[in-house]
């Protein structure tokens, strides 16, 4: 099965991984072996190519695939503790209260509670280079 990648000579599909990683074009292009001189320009020119553009939306259609399974295992690991908290009977009863009600809201019997600012979308994971979203589920994961 051939890929958008397939498609690329190697100095695009090195330039393609690179911008992947950084979401910086003229670092993508100095790394892809084009000079100082013409980085920048080169990077420009690349994400304006048709074969190229083709391999980064298939690239970051992967990409959040993969980053949509990895929020999926984290929520249901996340609802197991909320689970835990909410059947032991150790625990405070405000903690039990308050891990029922997560649990109800994310399984949709009560309404969610109102968005923040800092949710997150898949508009801003797509922004993301896939580096720095894999760093922050490592983080959300300590």
């Amino acid at each position: 099965m051939t890929t958008p990648l397939d498609a690329l000579s190697r100095q695009q599909r090195t330039f393609v991984l690179g911008f992947m990683q950084s979401g910086n074009a003229y670092q993508a292009a100095l790394n892809a072996g084009y000079s100082d001189l013409v980085a920048a320009q080169a990077g420009d020119i690349l994400l304006r190519n048709d074969l190229v553009k083709k391999a980064l939306r298939a690239l970051r259609a992967t990409h959040r695939e993969s980053v949509r399974q990895q929020v999926m295992l984290a929520t249901t690991d996340a609802i197991g503790v909320m689970m835990d908290v909410m059947r032991d009977p150790v625990m405070p009863p405000n903690a039990r209260i308050q891990a029922a009600k997560e649990i109800m809201a994310v399984s949709g019997v009560a309404p969610p509670k109102e968005a923040t600012e800092d949710t997150a979308t898949d508009d801003v994971l797509d922004t993301l280079p896939p580096a720095k979203v894999s760093l922050a589920l490592a983080e959300a994961k300590k």
